[in-house]
């Protein structure tokens, strides 16, 4: 057997249906990349990342009832899984998707991808700040609690200034709560080392992430990514995608700089 063939286990050979749901066990017997090779592993990256709770774009869950068997769980839609997890099924002739669909991310997939390589450190951060903004959320939504009353208290409780939960609750503002967790995630500020990138490119990027969508900067560096390929050039690779320079920095609380005074310089370090 050459080093370069792959090993399949029974229910995912080359010959088989293409597929498209996968549960937590067969993730783990096929050991792609960005994912554990251990069940129990794969079913704990499910939670933490909140596979069952996230849907595609026409709001369809991707995750259901394992179909025919016994004892319960979930099987995911390969729509949850790290884009090179995706792009290893289609290079075995398991996934029903295309190379290209593979490729391809949404920016909330963009986001839980950049999520699912960070360290436990940020996840557990995330999980901080989510449960904060949701306390304000349900005090404020559903207790009909005055807003900056229950900033106050949740402040208070968590040991967080005001302010600083403000900040919070602005960063998923006309995010899906689905959502909420990568997008409050902590980034690293600063550093990296600076690398020039042709005009076309730089306008691409601000045109796209200044949009008054405000996508994340991940989904923004890809639109830019493919571009730069078609022009044979090379970015540095996401999750090390790249830190704006400071002016960018500042654009990112607000979104509300001119495109002309922003740096023409990517840092190597934008999404960590």
């Amino acid at each position: 057997m050459s080093a370069a063939q792959v090993i399949y286990p029974e229910q995912f050979s080359a010959q088989s249906a293409p597929k498209e749901w996968f549960s937590a066990a067969d993730l783990a017997d096929l050991r792609l990349p960005g994912l554990p090779a251990e069940t129990r592993s794969v079913q704990r990256r499910a939670v933490d990342e909140r596979w069952g709770e996230r849907r595609a774009i026409d709001g369809t869950l991707l995750a259901r009832p394992r179909a025919g068997r016994r004892g319960g769980g979930l099987e995911f839609h390969l729509q949850v899984l790290p884009i090179a997890a995706r792009q290893e099924l289609v290079r075995r002739g398991i996934s029903a998707e295309t190379a290209e669909d593979a490729a391809a991310m949404s920016e909330a997939e963009a986001l839980w991808d950049w999520f699912g390589q960070q360290p436990d450190k940020v996840r557990v951060e995330a999980q901080k700040r989510l449960d904060a903004v949701a306390e304000v959320h349900l005090l404020h939504g559903q207790m009909k609690v005055a807003k900056n009353i229950a900033v106050r208290e949740v402040a208070a409780k968590h040991s967080v200034s005001q302010a600083t939960l403000w900040n919070w609750n602005k960063a998923v503002s006309g995010v899906e709560r689905k959502d909420w967790l990568p997008a409050l995630a902590p980034r690293r500020k600063g550093g990296g080392k600076a690398a020039d990138i042709p005009d076309e490119l730089w306008q691409l990027f601000k045109s796209d992430w200044l949009r008054l969508s405000a996508p994340p900067m991940a989904a923004s560096y890809h639109t830019v990514k493919k571009r730069a390929k078609a022009l044979g050039l090379t970015l540095p690779s996401v999750p090390a995608a790249s830190t704006l320079s400071a002016p960018l920095a500042c654009a990112s609380s607000c979104r509300s700089v001119s495109p002309n005074m922003l740096s023409t310089n990517f840092c190597d370090m934008m999404l960590t």
